[in-house]
């Protein structure tokens, strides 16, 4: 959090291009807050986004299998990682660096990927299975 001197410093336009520093928006004090907060900002956009990647990976996989799950599970990683950098960059701004931001979207990544291939393996894929055509043979 910037104290009052540096937020004084910064509005007097000291500084060596005369410009001041650029503060960090506010961020409540309470790191429980914070993760709850990040977490509903985050939701939304990475359920959308995993919506999307599984319509797409049924479209690029259409036999189902462990390499179709592998997939899902490795894009839907993939998309909770980038929504977790763009919240990250805009609702923290200079408080997180884009290295810390990169480094949290890793673990988001590997989570996310261990997370999914566990529900896959256990109660299966997150869409309808559609039973294999019989293909009459003359």
């Amino acid at each position: 959090m910037p104290t009052p001197a540096t937020r004084a410093h910064a509005l007097s336009g000291a500084g060596h291009h005369g410009g001041g520093i650029t503060l960090p928006p506010p961020v409540i004090g309470d790191a429980l807050a914070n993760t709850v907060g990040l977490a509903f900002l985050i939701l939304l956009p990475a359920a959308a986004g995993i919506a999307v990647t599984a319509v797409l990976v049924r479209r690029v996989f259409p036999s189902s299998g462990v390499l179709r799950h592998t997939a899902f599970a490795a894009a839907a990683g993939v998309v909770a990682a980038g929504v977790t950098v763009a919240v990250a960059a805009v609702a923290l701004a200079g408080a997180v660096s884009f290295t810390e931001s990169l480094a949290a979207s890793v673990s988001v990544l590997r989570n996310t990927f261990v997370v999914i291939v566990g529900v896959c393996a256990v109660g299966g894929v997150p869409w309808r299975q559609v039973p294999a055509r019989q293909v009459k043979v003359w």
